[in-house]
């Protein structure tokens, strides 16, 4: 008659690190997760943030909306992305950047702006359209004038006529005085003049040595630019384009 023999359970280490390891990952867990809950249910404070009407004072006529209002509370340092990318503007640029390189080079180039261009969509918008629209109203309306204020962060919009009118009571003043183009060539000429001949009475009075002589005469009447063999490209700034077209347009000795 067979007796049935029970087996003792066998025990490995890496049972028990694989075990030890799941608990301790799922406490983590858990801890992180109380900890996201905790910070998601605290409420933050509210940015403080200046009213439109605080901020932009209209003394024109023309009643201006809320909207547009709000889109110009936001001030003159503002920069509001464009809502398409200026392609053309883009190639033109690089154009005529690349024209110095050599035809193998240049080609490479405008494969790879090509491909920058082709592969980009036009950055997330910081305005509504409303605001959009509206500030283009504005802009196309010639009745209106908008400037930044003299004192503070504050928009001021003026009728074009009381603008024009403000102006010219400034510039007649007696501190203001209407000379001719003819008028200040003149004068840079005759002041050139006077320079000369102090120069050269204090040389011959001893007053200034021959080094400090020589100094006072300037070897290039034009000033030189400090790096003529790289070309400049003025491309748009428009986020994620200019910085890839950038990287591609370094290597060549091109900045943007």
């Amino acid at each position: 008659m067979a007796f049935y023999r029970p087996r003792k359970p066998t025990f490995s280490f890496d049972r028990i690190n694989t075990q030890t390891a799941l608990n301790t990952f799922e406490s983590k867990t858990e801890t992180q997760k109380r900890k996201l809950a905790h910070l998601i249910t605290q409420q933050l404070p509210k940015p403080r943030t200046l009213k439109p009407t605080t901020v932009v004072h209209n003394f024109s006529d023309t009643p201006i909306s809320t909207i547009a209002t709000q889109a110009l509370a936001k001030g003159f340092n503002y920069s509001v992305t464009p809502n398409h990318i200026p392609i053309e503007t883009i190639i033109c640029q690089t154009e005529e950047a690349i024209s110095h390189l050599p035809s193998e080079d240049a080609e490479i180039v405008r494969q790879d702006v090509a491909r920058v261009l082709r592969n980009s969509k036009p950055p997330t918008p910081n305005i509504s359209q409303s605001e959009r629209k509206a500030l283009k109203e504005l802009q196309a309306n010639p009745d209106l004038v908008i400037l930044p204020a003299d004192k503070g962060n504050a928009t001021v919009i003026l009728n074009t006529s009381s603008y024009i009118d403000k102006l010219s009571n400034l510039i007649n003043t007696p501190d203001y005085k209407s000379i001719r183009l003819s008028d200040d060539a003149s004068r840079s000429t005759e002041l050139s003049s006077l320079k000369q001949a102090l120069i050269q009475n204090s040389y011959r009075e001893n007053h200034i040595d021959r080094s400090i002589h020589k100094l006072q005469y300037p070897a290039q009447s034009q000033p030189k630019e400090s790096d003529p063999d790289h070309t400049k490209a003025f491309l748009p700034n428009i986020k994620g384009v200019t910085d890839k077209i950038d990287r591609i347009l370094k290597p060549r000795g091109i900045k943007t």
